[in-house]
């Protein structure tokens, strides 16, 4: 199924929180919506849902305009950041909750509830109750809850923050491998650049109810339009001269002797295979990155005196 925002506005009494968004997801795609807490983000979510009424705009899915119809007619699942499980009902019973309340058979609704717990790798833990299983587990139920209703379209928000880093990276991949096994258009909410670069075929960054970029995640990375979107994709370095603006990662900074840089090192950061350092030129502090088997003895150390070059063409000119 395809979505297309046009035009979509909402706010909070006199508060502005989304402004006339429009986006387009294709067939099958994912794109994460990318920005910081309080971005507009949960709202744009909740609007395509149908949870909340009284936006302006309008929305399609599969070029069939649903901005006025109700939550249950539109075939968007949302699943939440806290899950909204049932503690008194068991496993299976969160997930078939759904289904009942469409008035699916009992027969029809264990097999269906059956099947997907399979999928999602909750076989044999279907009469357990939801304060008894992991935080992963109750991660894999809602999304189980949301698969089993064969939803058009899903809604992530933030579905991982309240994981582990081991335990978000291994969701994440699960979430995208059924994700794309179903071929569901989603669209996946975070205000982590790495979890948005890790998962999504494009992503769309957001600021004050504004989306500010949309493309491939690499391109994003490397090509920002502006510096909040440079920034908020990962650390940066920014050469103004000429009229123009570089923005230059931290591995544009090239450890040389020979380098038309120098500098003194402020700070270093040992990452395990990289160290990440920061040296002053005169006024300006720029951050790099290296390999740490490039590295040698102190080299990095506060108040050591370095020279470097940085890779201009590995840099992209920002738009604004």
């Amino acid at each position: 199924m395809t979505i297309e925002l046009q035009g979509i506005a909402y706010a909070y009494g006199t508060e502005p929180a989304v402004r006339g968004v429009d986006l387009s997801l294709e067939q099958g795609e994912l794109v994460a919506l990318l920005g910081p807490s309080g971005c507009g983000k949960t709202t744009l979510l909740k609007i395509i849902a149908g949870l909340l009424s009284g936006a302006q705009g309008r929305i399609f899915i599969d070029a069939e305009e649903v901005t006025l119809r109700p939550a249950q007619d539109r075939q968007a699942v949302m699943v939440f950041q806290n899950y909204a499980l049932f503690p008194h009902l068991s496993v299976a019973g969160n997930i078939g909750y759904g289904l009942k309340m469409r008035g699916m058979g009992k027969k029809d609704r264990e097999q269906a509830v059956r099947e997907i717990m399979e999928k999602v790798e909750l076989g044999g833990l279907g009469d357990r109750k939801i304060h008894s299983i992991s935080g992963g587990q109750q991660q894999r139920v809602a999304l189980a809850r949301a698969l089993v209703l064969k939803p058009r379209v899903l809604l992530f928000d933030e579905p991982l923050s309240n994981l582990d880093e081991k335990l978000r990276i291994a969701m994440r991949q699960e979430i995208r491998g059924i994700q794309q096994e179903l071929g569901i258009t989603s669209l996946y909410v975070t205000h982590d650049q790495e979890e948005a670069m890790a998962i999504a075929d494009r992503i769309a960054v957001m600021r004050d109810g504004e989306i500010q970029q949309v493309g491939d995640p690499r391109e994003v990375y490397e090509n920002p339009v502006n510096a909040f979107v440079a920034r908020f994709m990962g650390e940066c370095n920014f050469l103004t001269g000429g009229g123009a603006t570089l923005v230059c990662r931290p591995d544009t900074l090239v450890l040389d002797p020979l380098g038309d840089m120098a500098g003194t090192v402020v700070a270093s950061e040992y990452l395990g295979s990289l160290v990440r350092y920061k040296v002053r030129v005169g006024e300006v502090v720029f951050v790099g990155e290296t390999s740490s088997r490039q590295t040698f003895n102190n080299q990095l150390a506060a108040g050591e005196k370095i020279r470097f070059r940085m890779d201009r063409e590995r840099c992209s000119v920002m738009g604004k």
